[in-house]
């Protein structure tokens, strides 16, 4: 394309410069061939004049007297012959080519004219010089005029007689047509090879410049193509730097524009690598962040979850509790019941000593009031078993409720700062769990020295019994027997006292285990909205997070656009 353009523009520069160079030659040597002619046509005119003059006023100076011809044609001037002045003529005409003839009339009489070799002597001139010199007396020139039929350049001028008025004939000045014409086509020859030259000189001029420029517009295009094609990487254009006119500042200026160019989509090239790299770590983060989120809310539903689930648990056991409340409450009433029995199984046994009848009765009644201890007792020991198996169950919830608070603490470390209120949370709950389990560790215990005694109860019962009946069958023994009964009697009063202060032990703690069970009711329900809220924010986070992503992604594309479209420039 650049050797087409150059090619092109070079024919145009070259035909702007020398066509008008052309043109003015060819008019300036038509003007001055023309000029040239007319001056020649003039300049010889005047010249056959002058000569006519000049030979009119020699033969003038010959003789005073006027002009005459004889009867042989011989013309005198006064008595002297002019016959010579033929050989004058001659050596004129050899001399400088031009024709001289004296008429006298309208014949030649001295000429040098010739036609076959002949002097054309006694030939008329042609009608029209007759008229204008002769008959006229007036000067007559022609640059075509028949002179004893040869077409020649003429001048005629009058001659007259001494007295300056008479015109008694002509002096005739001339120049072959053909020798005219043969100097005028040298002359013009000269011109026209003076202006060839000069068109040459003029020519090799113009395309020594017009190439000069040609380069320096040629090396402008190439930068000018390379910057149309993305090229920053080939040299700047040298041809014409020095000038100092617009084509130089023209080329300094591409060459400036082409360093700016280069320098800008330099910096934007960069930039834009920079941007590729700064939106792929955003997309990278976003991405990670979204699975951060991800896993955080899923940690947040499945602490919410748990909190739910606690919750549940927790009024399941403050039911429970409540069950084991009214259980102690009838095993108080029952206890209560066995001490009043007990009591009165003192006094009767007491009595017994005084009055065996007596005895056997209230040992039959006390046999009976023991079938009713043992139910009691055997009551006791099933309620001792639930209890226990509820503190037991209160000992797992708090185990999985210390389990859910250590989990929800790591959450909401790696949450941050927006998981900092519910790591107090978590740490709250962990603490009531601690205190619920040492609560049911002590009641375990408790429960575990009720069942111990209970146990010990059912079996002196069980033996009180055996020896009821055995007094029964043999009042021999009874008085021994009976003595054994207000022992165990009073040993069993002792137990149900103990059982009663046992009992009342744990039905504070297990009222104080209920408050701390409905506190912790309370803070589960709590947490569970907490843990509904947190996994609001943290979907709302999760969303923001995503609309970065797709920002990340949305930038990454620009990026990638940016860096297509420059892609087009290559710099170094």
């Amino acid at each position: 394309m650049i050797n087409k353009f150059k090619s092109s523009f070079k024919v145009r520069l070259m035909t702007l410069v020398l066509l008008p160079v052309l043109l003015v030659g060819i008019a300036l040597a038509t003007v001055a061939g023309l000029k040239m002619k007319s001056n020649m046509e003039s300049e010889t005119i005047a010249e056959l004049k002058a000569s006519a003059y000049a030979l009119r006023s020699m033969i003038d100076t010959i003789s005073d007297q006027d002009y005459s011809v004889d009867e042989n044609g011989t013309m005198y001037a006064g008595n002297v012959d002019l016959t010579y002045l033929n050989t004058v003529a001659d050596k004129f005409t050899s001399d400088s080519g031009m024709f001289e003839t004296i008429f006298f009339g309208d014949t030649r009489r001295i000429t040098s004219v010739k036609t076959d070799g002949k002097r054309a002597i006694g030939t008329q001139a042609v009608q029209a010089v007759i008229d204008q010199v002769l008959k006229g007396g007036k000067e007559y020139t022609s640059l075509s005029t028949k002179v004893a039929g040869t077409e020649c350049v003429v001048a005629y001028v009058p001659l007259y007689q001494k007295d300056g008025r008479t015109v008694c004939g002509m002096v005739f000045t001339g120049i072959s047509k053909a020798n005219f014409n043969k100097t005028m086509s040298s002359t013009l020859s000269f011109i026209i090879l003076i202006a060839v030259v000069l068109l040459a000189v003029i020519s090799a001029i113009a395309i020594f410049v017009s190439s000069k420029m040609n380069k320096a517009i040629i090396g402008a295009s190439g930068v000018c193509t390379d910057l149309a094609e993305g090229d920053f990487t080939k040299d700047k254009a040298s041809a014409g730097l020095e000038r100092d006119d617009e084509l130089g500042a023209m080329i300094r200026n591409v060459n400036e524009l082409k360093e700016r160019f280069d320098s800008t989509i330099g910096g934007v090239k960069t930039n834009i690598g920079i941007l590729v790299e700064s939106a792929d770590g955003l997309e990278k983060a976003a991405n990670e962040s979204a699975e951060s989120m991800n896993d955080l809310s899923n940690a947040v539903e499945e602490i919410a979850n748990g909190a739910t689930t606690q919750a549940q648990e927790v009024e399941t056991s403050a039911q429970g509790i409540a069950d084991i409340l009214r259980t102690m409450e009838e095993i108080n009433s029952s206890v209560e019941e066995t001490n009043t029995c007990t009591e009165e199984m003192s006094v009767n046994s007491k009595q017994v000593v005084g009055d065996f009848e007596t005895l056997i009765k209230d040992t039959v009644k006390s046999i009976e009031k023991l079938t009713d201890i043992t139910d009691k007792m055997s009551l006791v020991q099933e309620a001792v078993e639930t209890v226990t198996t509820a503190a037991n169950d209160i000992n797992n919830i708090a185990s999985q409720t210390n389990l859910l608070s250590l989990n929800a603490s790591i959450e909401a470390a790696r949450a941050g700062e927006a998981g900092r209120g519910f790591a107090v949370v978590a740490g709250e709950i962990s603490a009531l769990a601690d205190q619920s389990n040492q609560a049911a560790v002590k009641i375990r215990d408790i429960m575990s020295n009720l069942k111990d005694e209970t146990i010990g109860a059912v079996s002196m019962v069980s033996e009180m019994s055996e020896m009821m009946n055995k007094q029964d069958e043999t009042s021999k023994k009874s008085q021994a027997s009976l003595q054994n009964l207000i022992e165990a009697i009073d040993k069993t009063q002792e137990m149900v006292g103990n059982v009663k202060h046992n009992s009342d032990e744990v039905q504070k703690l297990c009222a104080n285990l209920n408050d701390s069970i409905s506190s912790l009711s309370a803070i589960s329900e709590e947490n569970a909205a907490s843990a509904e809220e947190t996994s609001a924010s943290i979907t709302q986070m999760a969303q923001v997070t995503k609309d970065v992503q797709g920002m990340g992604i949305e930038l990454k594309e620009i990026a990638g656009k940016l860096d297509e479209i420059t892609a087009f420039f290559k710099i170094e």
